[in-house]
């Protein structure tokens, strides 16, 4: 079952810049694992850097929403969207 998913980042509230970029490169490895395990098809950013998306294929959206909550920026992301979409 294929999801659409998108998203905005919230503020990271008093996280050093470190912090940050670590947390990003943990984001990073999680959604190329999901890749790798067939879970993700595509993920983008926006330009602006704010906006998330992606494409998910599950068996589930029980098993999207426990995706994304294991995402390593999960207390920082906004779930705008989340629609199931047929591939054409």
């Amino acid at each position: 079952m294929f999801f659409f998913v998108k998203g905005r980042v919230e503020e990271f509230a008093g996280l050093p810049s470190d912090d940050i970029q670590k947390l990003v490169q943990k984001e990073i490895e999680a959604l190329q694992a999901l890749k790798a395990a067939g879970k993700l098809v595509a993920a983008y950013e926006a330009s602006e850097g704010q906006e998330r998306m992606g494409i998910a294929n599950v068996e589930s959206r029980d098993e999207l929403e426990q995706a994304l909550a294991d995402l390593p920026m999960a207390p920082y992301l906004k779930w705008e969207e989340i629609l199931p979409v047929l591939e054409l």
